[in-house]
């Protein structure tokens, strides 16, 4: 191809923490005193939630961004100056398993811990839905004058196995293009992509209030042909 791309894309992520999800989870304990530990220490853990989140979606984020990076351009002439095309399509990217599983010890938490099942691999969104999920407690100090060095270490259990597998091993990307010839050998061309609701990734497994949120995505292309400007490419036998 004579020619060479250059993309500019912007991937916006909508309200992915869902932390009063996690809160009014620990809401509904039972034991009150338990239940003001655990709140005290995660009011202070927001950093976690938005790391652990994170890892589980990352996949889908990825693969996404990796799919609407695909197939801008078809062949390495430009079009005309002021011709038009307008294209739609579906790109597919297949997620390598290396993805489908995140190891919690590489986000450094602080407050909340993985226990039981494997907590060294846990499932993404691409992971299998047979894979085994960890449950997840909060844990932390609270100031207590009746524990030696008035301190006393908790370990709460908080939110269950909420980070399981949804066995999605591929993702796809649909989107509408349209180009533009400029001048001198050179094509613009803008890429949208529908908005993607994330709460209907859950098919009932991942709690509405958890998994939310929307991605948007939109993309400027710039191609220009280089071999104009080399005068000794006209006189080559090819």
């Amino acid at each position: 191809m004579n020619s060479y791309n250059m993309r500019l894309s912007k991937t916006s992520w909508g309200s992915l923490i869902g932390l009063v999800g996690l809160l009014g989870i620990l809401m509904q304990a039972p034991q009150a005193k338990a239940q003001d530990d655990a709140l005290a220490i995660l009011a202070g853990g927001t950093e976690d939630a938005n790391k652990l989140l994170g890892a589980y979606m990352s996949p889908m984020g990825q693969g996404f961004s990796m799919a609407l990076g695909q197939n801008w351009f078809n062949t390495a002439n430009s079009l005309k100056t002021l011709r038009v095309n307008v294209q739609a399509g579906v790109t597919i990217i297949q997620i390598p398993d290396q993805h489908k599983f995140f190891d919690p010890a590489t986000l450094q938490l602080t407050t909340l811990k993985a226990v039981g099942g494997n907590p060294n691999a846990v499932p993404t969104i691409a992971g299998d839905r047979s894979a085994i999920s960890p449950q997840w407690v909060v844990t932390g100090t609270i100031q207590d004058s009746l524990s030696p060095g008035g301190v006393r270490l908790i370990e709460y259990p908080a939110l269950g196995d909420i980070f399981q597998g949804l066995g999605l091993s591929m993702t796809f990307a649909p989107y509408i293009q349209a180009n533009v010839g400029l001048v001198k050998n050179t094509e613009l061309s803008i890429r949208y992509a529908p908005t993607l609701d994330l709460s209907t990734l859950g098919n009932g497994i991942i709690p509405e209030n958890i998994l939310s949120g929307k991605i948007n995505f939109w993309g400027l292309g710039l191609k220009h042909e280089l071999l104009q400007w080399i005068p000794v490419v006209k006189v080559l036998p090819f």
